[in-house]
Parts: C-alpha cells; sequence; structure tokens
C-alpha cells in the first residue's frame, strides 16, 4: 500500500470509527434507560471501548494493526479538539439557549425520557420557575424536549457529564463535519486518484452553508443535512455494489447513519425514509432483472432490523411514546393539536404562495431574515452580486431567505447546468448507470416542490448534493478542459463559505468571547438572572457551571444590566 494510500484508508477509518461512536452512544445512553440508568460520567469511556471492540471486530481481517490504532488515535484525537473548541465558543442561536442546551442539561442531571415526565423531572433541578408557563403552548418549558428526537442531546449529555461545561455538549456538528470530509475524501480519492483535489472537494462537500453557520451552537440542521449527505452516497455504493467498501463496512455505515439520522429530526426520518426507499426500489428492479431475488433477502431483513432498533430503542422518545400519548410519532408537527412552527417564520410574500414560487424566490433574493412579522422586504438578486444589506443576516445561523449564502444561487445554476450536461452522456452510454446517478437529484427536486417549507435554507441541507455532484462529474472527468471549470467551481464556493467565515464565524466568536468574560466576572457572585419570559432555560446552565450564585426573575428592573441578547442581570441587595 502506497503512502498516499496509506493516508486515506486512515482518514476513512478514523471517519467511521467516529461516525460508529456516535451511534454507540445514541444506542448505549437509551438502552439503559430502559433499566433506570441515566447518564453518568462514565457513559462516554464506555462508549469508547465498546466502539474500540466493534472496530476491531469490524476491520479483524485487516493485517495492518498499525492503520487500525493510528486511526483511533487520530480519531480520539479529534473528539478532544471538537469538545474544546466547542467549549470556548459561546452558542449565540436562540433556539440553542430556549431548549437544545435545556434538554441536554436536564439529560447530563438525571432525566430518564423512557420513564419519567419532563416537568416533574425539572422539578428536582433549582433555579427553575415552570410554573411561568400559563395555558399557551411555548417554545420552550418542555414542549420540545419532550416530543423532539434526542439523539444530538444524547451524544451532548455524555460529553456535558465529563466536561462539566455546557457549551462542550454542541461537538457533534464539528465531529460530522470531520466524518463527512475523512469518509468522502476516501472516497473520491478511490474514484479520481487525484489527492490534493479529492481532500478539497470533500473539504467543500463537508462545509454545508447549513452547517457552517450552526457549527459553534446547538442547531442539528447542518449536522442532518451532513448525515443525508453521507447516506445518499453510500446507499449509491450499496445498491451498485462498488467494492471501494466491504459489504460488512457498508451495512455498519448505512446503519449508523440511518440510527443517527431518524433520531436527529422528524423530517431526517422522512428523508432518510424517501431517499432509501428510492435507492432500493432500483435495487430490487436490479435483482429482479438479474434474476437474483434471493440476494434482497438479507439485506431487506438487517435494514428492517436497524430501523426498527432506532425507532423503538434510541427513539423510544418520542417516537413510542408520542404514538401511545398522541396517535401520531411525528406529532406535535403532526396529528391532533399539532403546533403551526412556519406560518409565523414566513415572510409576509410567500402567504399561499406555491412550494415551488416561494423556493425559487428564496434562492435567488438577496439573504435576509424577513418574517411575517418583522416588515423587511425580499429583495431579488442577479446571481454572482453581493449587497451589503445582505451581510449582517450571514451572522444568523438560520436565516430565512438566501439561507446558503450570497453565491449560491450563481453557484447553483452553474451545477445543474454541469450536471444535465454530465447526465446526458451518462444516459447516451448507459442508462442504469444514468438511473441510479439520477436518483437523488430527483428526489431533492421532489421534496423541495413537495415540502411546504422548502423556502427555509435550514429545512433542505439536501439542496447541496448539485454542486457536490458537479465537482465530482469534473473531477471524474479525464479529459484536459475540465479543470478551468473545475477550479472555477471551487473558487466560487470558497468565497461562499469565506462570506460566512468572514461575518458569521469572526463576527459572532468575537461577540461570544466577549459574553464569555462577561460571565466570568460574575462568578462566586450573588445576582438575580432576569429573562422575563423564563425563556431561555439552557443558559441557566452557563452560570452553574461558572459557579454563579444566581436565581432567576421575570421581571426586569431599571437598574438591570444585560448580560446577552434577551438576558439581563443585577447584584442581589445584600443585608
Amino acid at each position: 500500500m502506497s503512502k498516499g494510500n496509506k493516508f486515506f484508508e486512515i482518514l476513512k477509518d478514523s471517519g467511521i470509527f467516529l461516525l460508529l461512536l456516535l451511534a454507540v452512544v445514541c444506542l448505549f445512553t437509551s438502552g439503559l434507560f430502559f433499566f433506570h440508568i441515566e447518564v453518568s460520567r462514565f457513559h462516554l469511556a464506555i462508549c469508547i471501548l465498546l466502539n474500540i471492540i466493534i472496530f476491531f471486530f469490524l476491520y479483524r481481517k485487516k493485517t495492518d494493526n498499525k492503520i487500525k490504532i493510528i486511526s483511533i488515535v487520530l480519531s480520539l484525537i479529534i473528539l478532544l479538539l471538537a469538545i474544546f473548541m466547542s467549549k470556548n465558543y459561546l452558542d449565540l442561536s436562540w433556539d440553542g439557549n430556549s431548549y437544545h442546551k435545556d434538554a441536554v442539561g436536564l439529560l447530563k442531571n438525571g432525566w430518564n425520557p423512557v420513564y419519567e415526565n419532563y416537568i416533574d423531572t425539572y422539578e428536582k433541578v433549582e433555579n427553575r420557575n415552570m410554573d411561568y408557563i400559563g395555558d399557551t403552548v411555548q417554545t420552550t418549558h418542555g414542549f420540545w424536549q419532550t416530543n423532539y428526537p434526542k439523539a444530538t442531546w444524547l451524544i451532548g449529555s455524555t460529553i456535558y457529564a465529563v466536561t462539566d461545561d455546557i457549551e462542550s455538549a454542541k461537538a457533534y456538528n464539528i465531529l460530522i463535519l470531520y466524518i463527512t470530509f475523512a469518509l468522502l475524501a476516501y472516497l473520491f480519492f478511490q474514484w479520481s486518484k487525484k489527492s490534493f483535489l479529492s481532500m478539497v472537494i470533500a473539504g467543500l462537500s463537508a462545509l454545508n452553508p447549513i452547517l457552517l453557520v450552526q457549527l459553534f451552537t446547538f442547531y442539528i440542521d447542518g449536522f442532518m443535512g451532513n448525515l443525508l449527505i453521507l447516506l445518499i452516497f453510500f446507499m449509491f455504493l450499496f445498491v451498485t455494489e462498488n467494492t471501494i467498501f466491504k459489504k460488512k463496512e457498508l451495512y455498519f455505515i448505512i446503519g449508523a447513519l440511518l440510527m443517527l439520522i431518524i433520531n436527529t429530526k422528524f423530517t431526517g426520518f422522512g428523508y432518510a425514509g424517501i431517499f432509501c426507499l428510492a435507492y432500493y426500489l432500483f435495487y430490487i428492479f436490479k435483482k429482479i432483472k438479474s434474476k437474483k431475488t434471493k440476494e434482497l433477502i438479507c439485506p431487506t431483513i438487517l435494514f428492517a432490523v436497524i430501523t426498527v432498533i432506532a425507532v423503538a430503542v434510541i427513539g423510544f422518545s418520542p417516537y413510542i411514546k408520542n404514538l401511545v400519548d398522541h396517535k401520531q410519532i411525528f406529532y406535535p408537527l403532526q396529528g391532533e393539536n399539532k403546533v403551526d412552527i412556519v406560518t409565523y417564520n414566513q415572510p409576509a410574500e410567500f402567504q399561499n404562495k406555491s412550494t415551488l414560487y416561494k423556493s425559487f424566490v428564496s434562492l435567488f433574493s438577496k439573504t435576509s431574515n424577513a418574517n411575517a412579522s418583522n416588515g423587511i422586504t425580499i429583495e431579488r438578486k442577479i446571481p454572482f452580486t453581493v449587497d451589503k444589506s445582505e451581510l449582517s443576516y450571514l451572522s444568523l445561523c438560520d436565516a430565512r431567505i438566501g439561507g446558503f449564502g450570497v453565491w449560491f444561487s450563481g453557484i447553483l445554476l452553474i451545477s445543474i447546468l454541469i450536471c444535465f450536461f454530465y447526465l446526458i452522456r451518462i444516459y447516451c452510454k448507459d442508462k442504469q448507470k444514468f438511473l441510479v446517478l439520477i436518483l437523488p437529484l430527483v428526489v431533492s427536486i421532489g421534496l423541495i416542490l413537495l415540502i411546504g417549507e422548502s423556502w427555509w435554507a435550514r429545512y433542505i441541507p439536501f439542496i447541496y448534493i448539485f454542486p457536490i455532484y458537479a465537482l465530482l462529474f469534473l473531477l471524474i472527468e479525464k479529459r484536459k478542459w475540465k479543470y478551468p471549470m473545475l477550479f472555477a467551481i471551487i473558487v466560487m464556493m470558497l468565497i461562499n463559505i469565506g462570506f460566512f467565515i468572514r461575518y458569521n464565524t469572526i463576527v459572532n466568536n468575537k461577540t461570544s468571547l466577549t459574553i464569555m468574560r462577561n460571565i466570568d466576572t460574575l462568578q462566586n457572585q450573588n445576582v438575580i438572572i432576569v429573562d422575563t419570559n423564563n425563556e431561555f432555560l439552557g443558559m441557566m446552565y452557563n452560570f452553574e457551571d461558572h459557579d454563579i450564585n444566581f436565581s432567576v426573575s421575570t421581571q426586569s428592573l431599571p437598574e438591570d444590566k444585560p448580560l446577552y441578547k434577551w438576558i439581563k442581570y443585577r447584584y442581589k441587595e445584600t443585608k
């Protein structure tokens, strides 16, 4: 094995190790809940040891133990770096501080979602006033925590239990960035034998703009989006029976991906099901045509078992509990008394408009955060132009319009043209290959047309498959004329990402450091935290982690000092 091949082999193995680790954490933690064993500071270490055993079982026939050991060591280094980077970057998001952190913190403090009611468990935790809920459904106070999938919360709570720092719990976003890069770099290298370009394109593929803006938050759209991109590629390898990855590797990888996607978001469950169904129908057609229907039995049973484990064990809360309590596994987004979280978020212009209209306008307009109540108007733009008014909205982790970036509309148009050109060429040579290649693109377009919220970038991260496809077609192209176009698209995507790094990552990091310094000044102080709507329960863990003696008040006074966006504080009067 050459040095280049060894390097990519280590990358691949480390990516698989970390992917399996995330799935093992979810399965192990969820399984123990049934035996009344809650999250502890030993969970992560036990899961790492279990994962090492699984990893050596998976690669027991691989003779080069040095590569296995280096891969595991590299994986653990990446895990530590992800924790360290997350720990030192404060989540500035609304959702992160209102319910994601809160769920992670309560799991770390002993919440068992299989048996325990969220509100009852919260009564054990100090500095929480759960009586403030009133009669309305809030976006916090246990509603989403109880009824939403919990994969990232399970991962985060096992990390939090070790570090005692709530911010470290969001390391899963950095981990999925590395996992995506490592696995795709290996795959692209095997297809092209071009090491540098394979890593560049894998890096661009991993840096999905949705993940990039959510990298240091507890948001999960980018996490799910990268899982979905990986699932698309590995289902492709499975149905084409490609030998780049061994069949056992594919089963483990796809199994881990499904367990994580199904339990990250409700939409992840739906998306994974639709993409997998499309691939599996192709697989059935292929086996029937070749008269090898018996070969359908093993993978069908295996994937059915994986789905059952994902839903009934890891996803017992919420899927099974929602089915029993509300007769609908996707409650509260579906079913009786469902909650509408979209109407007030969508721009006024989108009222009564078709899904196609809303998606097109969002993709080809200036980046903004227009919604029904803030009076911001949507402004169309020419692709590859940048308006100063767009730049401030890049700091958001969930911009409603133009959320893929200021240059993405142009990149998307060029990518579609390249994909069309190459797919026509492939169709003329190999119709079966054409069919399997076009599957994810057709499914993506279909989902955009069917999903009413497809105008909001965070809900359609899979659209990033178009530029990835375009880059891959050009990478694999053997004629030299490809290079100018390939480099042009790489530069375009780097510039688009660069805007996010400049106006999101760097800007938010400065704000984060300022707030963290302000929090540090309150260490060992007696203060009253003012949260007027009692909505940002997750932020309270930051104060606990920094040994701040505090109580929470919903009453604002003139002497209150600003601390963080929605949070103020004042010193307690000493007697």
